[in-house]
């Protein structure tokens, strides 16, 4: 197909109300189906405007093609050639390139359009199943990172969730079994069914039971094989005193540890059994008091079981990490600790790593006195 050929393709709204289509009328109708538009001088100056072809003195026809793409025509071929008949006929040959071409372009932006709206749902789940935003609450201060071990994703099968109130905050942080979108479809699951049983039942240690019930009949009904999760839930509860009282239960999950503001690490005798395995699980509870200055963090067995070049980072060294962050902000210490365990890693793939950090505010300290 010789001499001066251009092609271009334009993609104007869908729908034919709009202003942008309310200019060019005849181009509408070409995409509404209503007309074919060959050889119409109108249509060629509304195309010239559009796309820029401007015909030559004596005139350049041309030959509008709509392009179908799932039953909706988004676009148009337009071809301009001075030695194309003016009433818009081909060669036989030359109509079935013509008519290959176009229906590529349909098939090519159909799966555009597709991949479009999966990029779009797949951004959307992301932002639904991300790390939340830690609420600001009187006399409690909050700290957490979280790294998932496909990071492109920016979610996986850890997870944290706080509840600020008024008297008392709720919280919780846990780990569901696998890696990756199906994880993390599982941990908005929990969290999402930790929020409704809180306002059947506030008190951890009966939430928990009621959690892991919720887990076990949503498994039964979807037929799915048991997804078990570990998790530390608990609730804040801060005192006039500066001190605050935290009320724990837990599932199958590392112990929580306790940095003293003095720089004393305490673990919280704290056990159960996995949540979502057996009905009659049983779970343990705890009751701890932080005096102001004090920090209780939680994690995931993603920073215990790190592994480097080595060995594994463990919970010894854990423990042996933190009194450097004694007196530090909650969020300071949970972005130290998350550094710490990735120069361990030193590249190394790596499970989801996440830590919370409930922290009782330090007092304020006195300015000295200036002697007369």
């Amino acid at each position: 197909m010789g001499g001066r050929r251009a092609r271009r393709r334009a993609s104007p709204p869908r729908h034919a109300g709009t202003p942008e289509l309310e200019r060019v009328p005849h181009l509408a109708a070409v995409l509404a189906g209503d007309a074919d538009g060959t050889g119409d001088p109108r249509l060629a100056a509304e195309l010239t405007a559009l796309t820029g072809l401007a015909p030559d003195a004596g005139g350049v026809p041309l030959r509008v093609c709509p392009v179908p793409t799932t039953g909706v025509v988004e676009a148009l071929v337009v071809l301009a050639d001075p030695r194309l008949p003016d009433h818009g006929d081909l060669a036989a040959a030359e109509e079935d390139l013509l008519g290959a071409y176009v229906a590529r372009a349909g098939t090519a932006l159909a799966a555009a359009a597709l991949h479009e709206e999966q990029a779009h749902l797949g951004a959307v789940l992301q932002e639904s199943l991300a790390a939340p935003r830690l609420p600001e609450t009187p006399g409690v201060l909050w700290g957490a990172a979280y790294r998932p071990a496909r990071e492109t994703l920016r979610v996986g099968g850890d997870f944290y969730e706080v509840v600020g109130g008024a008297g008392r905050s709720a919280f919780l942080l846990g780990d569901v079994c696998g890696k990756g979108i199906e994880a993390a479809v599982l941990s908005g699951r929990v969290r999402q069914s930790w929020h409704a049983l809180r306002l059947l039942e506030d008190r951890p240690g009966r939430l928990l039971p009621l959690l892991n019930t919720a887990l076990l009949d949503a498994v039964a009904t979807r037929d799915e094989d048991p997804r078990f999760a570990t998790m530390v839930l608990g609730d804040a509860h801060p005192a006039a005193n500066g001190t605050v009282t935290l009320r724990l239960a837990s599932g199958g999950h590392p112990p929580p540890l306790v940095l003293r503001a003095g720089g004393e690490v305490e673990a919280v005798p704290v056990a159960g059994m996995l949540v979502g395995g057996i009905r009659d699980a049983r779970f343990g509870e705890a009751e701890v008091t932080l005096a102001p200055g004090d920090t209780c963090l939680l994690y995931s067995d993603g920073v215990v079981e790190a592994r480097g070049s080595g060995d594994f980072f463990g919970e010894e060294r854990l423990a042996a990490t933190l009194p450097r962050c004694a007196g530090a902000p909650p969020a300071v210490l949970c972005e130290h600790l998350e550094q710490v365990v990735v120069g361990w890693l030193d590249g190394h793939d790596h499970d989801d790593v996440a830590l919370l950090a409930i922290q009782a505010p330090p007092l304020p300290s006195r300015p000295a006195r200036s002697e007369a």
